[in-house]
């Protein structure tokens, strides 16, 4: 109801609080209101710097990504949102793309058929899984679907939130993306698709401690934080 993937890497217990939360609301407006009110306590800064470094960096295929997640996790910081979520939205395309090739499926590029597909073998994957766990394929049943009838769907057919929709955007079709939701709506993506890389390679499971690396980015997109106060009025 709020256009959010069960993002991996949280407790339970607090998305559960805050899935009943949601569903408690009365109104769309008031349940995407608790939704906008949680995501940046989420995705707080030492959230995003701990993912930069410990997963975005390291997982194969998202590392080859690195500098542009980085740059938009920087200009998320900034309160830049519509160049975060343009930055952002090629790169969850070109990680599906690399791990297909690698896989024996190459996907044509622009094709969302073949993406969706590449996301149905995941699925597919952990299901047949001697190790198969239900939260797991919950996840990725998440993944799936939000690509299928949220970000690759038709723009005429498109009914999500906050025009978080890839052809939208991209072909210039929308022109009112750049909300602070949607840029976290694409790091929950992203973090989930990591989670979905790392059952197929390997690589802890568990949200990423921090580093002396990710103390000091954290530190940074704070100082960002309080310089884009200082944007004149209109530019923010």
């Amino acid at each position: 109801s709020v256009d959010l993937v069960l993002p991996p890497y949280f407790g339970l217990g607090g998305m559960s609080a805050l899935a009943g939360l949601i569903e408690k609301q009365p109104t769309s407006e008031l349940k995407q209101g608790v939704l906008k009110a949680a995501l940046p306590v989420m995705f707080d800064d030492e959230c995003l710097a701990t993912f930069q470094v410990g997963i975005f960096e390291t997982v194969p295929f998202v590392q080859d990504f690195k500098l542009p997640i980085s740059q938009a996790i920087e200009a998320g910081a900034a309160g830049m949102y519509y160049a975060a979520v343009s930055t952002l939205l090629p790169v969850l395309e070109g990680v599906i793309l690399k791990a297909a090739t690698a896989q024996g499926s190459p996907i044509s590029a622009g094709n969302s058929k073949q993406l969706i597909g590449a996301l149905e073998q995941m699925l597919a994957k952990e299901n047949a899984s001697m190790h198969r766990y239900f939260e797991r394929v919950v996840m990725l049943e998440s993944l799936r679907d939000f690509f299928q009838e949220r970000l690759l769907v038709y723009t005429g057919s498109y009914s999500g939130l906050d025009q978080l929709n890839r052809h939208g955007i991209l072909h210039g079709l929308y022109e009112g993306y750049g909300a602070d939701t949607n840029f976290f709506r694409l790091i929950a993506l992203l973090s989930l698709i990591c989670f979905a890389l790392r059952l197929s390679y390997g690589g802890s499971m568990f949200a990423p401690a921090n580093t002396p690396e990710s103390i000091a980015f954290a530190d940074y997109l704070a100082r960002i934080r309080f310089l884009a106060k200082s944007r004149p009025s209109g530019r923010y």
